[in-house]
């Protein structure tokens, strides 16, 4: 873990992120601004300028275009959000299903998850299906009971409001943490 990240408490992890504050309508861009906010405070790589042609953007938001250049991306971050955009920059690692709900999850992890596994499968392959929902958001912490996690505290555009999200929410969930130099 980052050691001054590591220092944070609570409070100071959620002003960083800004928890409560709506930044963007567009989920991809609202945790695109708390990350681009966030990292030059926890000594994190600087994202580069929103551009939506970009590869970067469009892998981070799913941007599908009648373009044809979703398919030369690397089928491997298709569909993956911001996690994915992270991972195919070489500037972090994926980290999917129970690794998420085994801890290893920092503060600041972007995650995208996706209602069913299927909206996932046809982001990836350049569809937008009628009645696709997904969703980009930002991890504050894990809610533990017991002893165990179960549930994060994120911070997003409103859409989980003060709501934790659990384990059952987006069968399909995949983070990457994002505060590595």
């Amino acid at each position: 873990m980052n050691p001054t990240f590591a220092s944070f408490n609570a409070s100071t992890i959620e002003r960083i992120y800004q928890v409560g504050t709506k930044l963007d309508n567009n989920c991809y861009r609202d945790s695109y601004k708390r990350i681009a906010h966030a990292a030059p405070q926890v000594g994190g790589r600087n994202l580069p300028p929103w551009n939506p042609y970009s590869r970067f953007c469009r892998i981070w938001a799913s941007l599908i275009q009648n373009d044809g250049a979703w398919a030369r991306f690397p089928r491997a971050y298709r569909g993956l959000g911001a996690p994915g955009a992270l991972a195919m920059a070489g500037w972090s690692q994926l980290i999917r299903g129970p690794k998420i709900w085994n801890g290893e999850l920092r503060p600041g992890a972007v995650l995208q998850a996706w209602r069913k596994p299927e909206f996932y499968h046809a982001v990836r392959d350049g569809n937008k299906p009628a009645g696709l929902l997904g969703h980009s958001f930002v991890f504050i912490g894990y809610e533990r009971t017991g002893g165990g996690i179960t549930g994060l505290r994120v911070a997003d555009n409103g859409y989980h409001g003060n709501e934790i999200v659990r384990v059952s929410r987006w069968p399909v969930l995949v983070g990457a943490n994002t505060i590595a130099g």
